[in-house]
């Protein structure tokens, strides 16, 4: 990127931007998923004699922030070698 003439600003900022999306719209999609999924497991949860929303919203909650806090791992160490490549 550098020979066609992008400082290392724009390099950092696109390689960013770039990752960034790869990475977060499989998170955003996946919550999405899940919120629309969720009547559909309430009344399943309900068969096994689960009917308490926040044990269901808390467990889905923590699922979303633990995905999301491996995904920042893998980010940060890809981040740094696609950064290194492209540079």
């Amino acid at each position: 990127m550098q020979k066609v003439g992008l400082d290392k600003e724009m390099i950092r900022d696109t390689s960013r931007s770039q990752v960034v999306w790869m990475f977060m719209l499989p998170i955003i999609v996946a919550t999405t998923h899940m919120a629309f999924a969720y009547p559909i497991l309430y009344k399943m949860l309900l068969i096994f004699g689960l009917n308490s929303h926040v044990i269901l919203i808390g467990s889905m909650a923590g699922i979303v922030v633990l995905f999301a806090l491996i995904y920042w791992v893998i980010y940060r160490l890809t981040a740094r070698v696609y950064y290194s490549i492209v540079q």
